[in-house]
């Protein structure tokens, strides 16, 4: 699956050709569409990204790089079978993890570890007694959407107010220490940057 890049202000493109070239990236250029980043957001009157949407036969997911996420993509009909999404990233995705501890302070569930990953959320929380886990993952998710599209109101009608997916798998932990699933977080997330740079290309966090 090839990476197209949208970046958000002037700049952006040209930290991203620097940052490719120093190797400070989890995806290389050989992982971009056409090679090369591109502003997607021209997806509509670029010549070259079509071309090259054209001659690759695989999906294609959006980065979208800059933190005001204000630019509206507008996908052509013909390769909206081709964009499968776009990439949780920059403030939207420092939002996303603020939200949610707040929400979890506000109902006393402890955060015993997590990570925001690209498309999906890892938790480990201790809930309350008296709190079900299905009401929790409600409360979580109807009021996290609320707030996330109170901060970035352009995603409500892209997404058609279904931020999150509809489901969620959910597992007791029993006696396994906060040690134990702190690691194990620790260890899927890894995996999970692992798996980006092979070819899932759902991040781009420059290495510290």
């Amino acid at each position: 699956m090839k990476l197209l890049i949208m970046c958000e202000g002037p700049n952006e493109k040209e930290i991203i050709d620097i940052l490719l070239e120093h190797g400070k990236l989890i995806f290389t250029a050989d992982d971009l569409l056409g090679l090369v980043p591109y502003h997607a957001r021209q997806i509509k009157n670029s010549g070259q990204v079509k071309a090259a949407l054209n001659i690759y036969p695989e999906e294609v997911k959006v980065l979208r790089v800059g933190d005001t996420q204000s630019e509206k993509l507008t996908i052509p009909a013909e390769y909206k079978h081709k964009i499968v999404g776009e990439v949780l990233y920059g403030k939207l995705r420092d939002d996303v993890r603020e939200i949610i501890s707040t929400l979890c302070q506000y109902k006393n569930v402890e955060i015993v570890a997590g990570a925001v990953c690209i498309d999906h959320v890892r938790l480990s929380v201790a809930i309350p007694p008296k709190m079900s886990v299905s009401k929790f993952m409600g409360y979580l998710k109807g009021k996290s959407t609320l707030m996330i599209y109170d901060r970035h109101p352009e995603l409500q009608s892209k997404w058609d107010k279904a931020f999150w997916a509809r489901g969620y798998y959910v597992e007791t932990i029993g006696n396994i220490t906060d040690e134990t699933v702190q690691k194990y977080i620790k260890e899927q997330a890894e995996e999970s940057r692992k798996e980006d740079s092979r070819g899932m290309l759902n991040n781009a966090h420059p290495h510290p």
